[in-house]
This record gives structure tokens, sequence and C-alpha cells, in this order.
């Protein structure tokens, strides 16, 4: 109940804000929109809009508590622009849902007001769609325009990019980007694992000193790496197989040779597990897990 008062009280101020928004706005002469002033990232755009001729307001998705790049759900965000653009659209004005450059998480849109949807065309921002919904952003109005946005939407086999709905007029869709997000490979894994236990620095050293190397491995860590290929090569009746040291754990190669055995060792072909191994090979699904599993999984789409 407490989460619902404080949303409609959200929903509340920013009608509150925007009403007063247009009372001051009318007690001046509006000049047509100038796509060569703020923000920088408008300058020698040529919007094809003919709103564009209308007096405009803009509403940033950060100002309503989007963040770029921090792999939390915008999509509230995104959802509150849309609606405060809305209003001022039926008082008469251009209502502008500006989305700063960055990658924004996104459930499916719907665009239920005659809104734009201006992106950077130059550096278009990225909106993640990671559900595979029907979806990913419908529109539900007349006179709807989106410009300079990159959708990235998962590989399924029921979504669509952009669902227009019957009678909807006057919709421009120009100079986008849409893609289907690629399946992770197992490089694009290690890659991730490299960025997130130490930014791919071979130097690093975690605070109790028992990690090092890009890869943040421990002694343990080698001594299992050892085992699995001795293993191996006793299933094999080999007796030649690769012996690292606790030194190889600084070299960037090695570490990363090391990382793909145990964690393919443990992992049995599974992404996730995978990444899960690296870190608690005996517990995957332990204390903490499953964020470090999120931070890969995001690195990995990024």
């Amino acid at each position: 109940m407490k989460k619902l008062l404080s949303t409609v009280f959200r929903y509340l101020c920013i009608i509150v804000a925007v009403m007063i928004i247009h009372i001051l706005w009318t007690q001046h002469e509006q000049p047509r929109f100038d796509w060569s002033g703020d923000p920088s990232w408008y300058e020698g755009y040529n919007c094809p809009d003919p709103n564009c001729l209308r007096s405009p307001i803009l509403f940033d998705i950060t100002e309503f508590g989007a963040v770029p790049d921090d792999d939390l759900d915008d999509t509230a965000g995104m959802d509150l622009a849309i609606t405060a653009a809305g209003i001022v659209q039926k008082a008469g004005y251009h209502g502008i849902v500006t989305v700063p450059s960055g990658s924004y998480t996104m459930g499916p849109i719907v665009v239920d007001e005659s809104v734009t949807l201006f992106g950077d065309p130059n550096d278009r921002p990225v909106l993640n769609f990671n559900d595979p919904s029907e979806f990913a952003i419908n529109i539900a109005a007349d006179g709807v325009t989106l410009i300079g946005l990159s959708f990235m939407y998962e590989p399924d086999p029921n979504t669509v990019a952009i669902i227009i709905g019957e009678g909807s007029d006057g919709i421009v869709i120009t100079n986008n980007h849409f893609e289907y997000k690629a399946e992770p490979t197992f490089e694009d894994l290690l890659d991730a694992l490299c960025w997130v236990e130490s930014r791919c620095d071979a130097d690093a050293v975690c605070p109790d000193g028992c990690c090092v190397g890009a890869y943040q491995i421990t002694e343990i860590y080698v001594d299992d790496v050892n085992r699995i290929y001795k293993k191996i090569a006793d299933s094999c009746g080999s007796e030649v197989y690769p012996v690292y040291t606790y030194a190889d754990r600084w070299d960037k190669d090695h570490s990363r040779q090391m990382t793909a055995t145990l964690i393919q060792y443990y992992g049995k072909g599974d992404i996730e597990l995978m990444a899960r191994s690296h870190r608690k090979p005996g517990d995957p699904y332990g204390e903490g897990m499953d964020e470090y599993w999120e931070k890969v999984k995001a690195r990995m789409e990024q």
C-alpha cells in the first residue's frame, strides 16, 4: 500500500509541476523550435516532424528516475516522461521525451501519447529490452515520432520491435537502429569475467591479498585447475598435461586459460553456471552469487 501511495503521489507531483510550467509558458510568446539550440546534439539535425513548428517542452528521462549504464530497470522513468510530455502536448505544445546517450534497461514501452522520443542521432542511446515480450515498443497514439534511438531486444520468435496500433496516424520513425541481441559466446564470458573481477588489470590484488591478476585467481584455484588437468589426462591414459604455478596468475593469457579450464569443467556448457563457477565452483548459487551473475551478464550485454 505504501508503495502504491508513493507512486500515486509521484504522478500527482509531476502533473502539478507540468501545470505550473504550462501556466508560466503561456505568459511568453514562444518561438519556433530551434534544433540548433540546447541540447547541443540537436545541431545540424533537421527535424522531419511537422510538430517541430509547435513550441517545445523537453522531458529528459533521467530527470524522471532513469539512469544510464547502471543495469537497473529504467522503464518507469520512460513512462513518467511520456506521461508528462503527453500532458503538455494536449495543452497545445510539443512534448518531447529526450533520451541522453547511454544504455538503458527497459521493459515493454507503450507510447499512448502524441509525443516525440528523441535521442542523439550521432550517439544513439541504447534501449535494452530484456523481457522477451510480444513487443519492445507499442505505439498507441497518433502523431508519435521516434528519432535517434537504438533498440536492442531478445532473440525471441514472438518479439517484434514496434507495434503500431490500428488506426494510429502520422507516425514518424527515422534514424533509429534495431538489432536482436546476439547470444553470448564463451569468449564473451571470459571477457566479462575479466572486466568484472579487475577491469582486466593483470596487476590487480584483492583486499585480503589472496586473489591476484586479471581474473583474481587464488592459489586454491590454481591447485583445482591442475587437478582437473590431471584427471582428464588420467582418463585418457596420458601422463602429459599442463601444470600451472601460482606465479602464472599474474600472466593474463595463463590466467585466462586457467579460468577457461575451470569454468568449463564445473559449468558443463551453461553460460550462467560457468560464470558462477568462477567465483564459487563449489557453491555457485550461494550468498552473493546472484548479484555477481547479474554483473557478469550486464557486462556481456554491453
